[in-house]
């Protein structure tokens, strides 16, 4: 019982971080090839989450957004979650071994809740918002049904992997074969 509720904690805990993990390298990407521009500061915009951001920063998001090479980084991003959620809950299945979907399910949750706290630390538009948050879930779902598929795959090809059958307590025997 305890060690299956460590494989549980277990797989949902390195889905979640290799999801965050692959995140964290789609941004780094994005941050090399298009600088965040100055008008912008992102630590000012945490410190200040409850304010309004100003005019001069609203119209600059709002002209890069509408501009072909904002709109195609924020199309990465949302690109970036699909991947890592897919891959985070593909990985959590794969730990897991059994009700991978679930624990699939669970990662796309939390990697969903994550991403709603991103879309409230700096103005995105709503287009961003809504896709950052309905992506992860499916995407997840879709990544652990492929890993359970290829987990049943594995053991059908290596069987000395499953456990071998344990012989019975006691046996019934019938009195007339002596």
């Amino acid at each position: 019982m305890n060690k299956r509720i460590l494989y549980v904690v277990a797989s949902i805990t390195i889905g979640v971080l290799v999801a965050a993990g692959i995140l964290f390298v789609f941004e780094n990407i994005i941050h090399k090839v298009y600088a965040t521009p100055q008008a912008i500061d992102l630590i000012v915009q945490k410190q200040k989450l409850k304010e309004v951001i100003t005019a001069e920063e609203r119209e600059f998001v709002e002209k890069f957004t509408k501009r072909g090479d904002g709109f195609m980084i924020l199309m990465f991003m949302v690109f970036a979650y699909v991947v890592s959620s897919m891959i985070g809950g593909g990985t959590a299945a794969k730990i897991a071994r059994t009700n991978g979907i679930l624990k699939g399910l669970i990662v796309g949750f939390i990697f969903t809740g994550l991403c709603y706290i991103n879309t409230r630390l700096m103005w995105h538009p709503q287009w961003f918002v809504i896709a950052s948050l309905v992506a992860p879930v499916p995407c997840a779902i879709i990544g652990s049904s492929f890993a359970v598929y290829w987990v049943k795959e594995d053991e059908a090809a290596e069987p000395e992997m499953l456990p071998e059958e344990e012989e019975p307590l006691f046996q019934l025997t019938n009195d007339d074969d002596k």
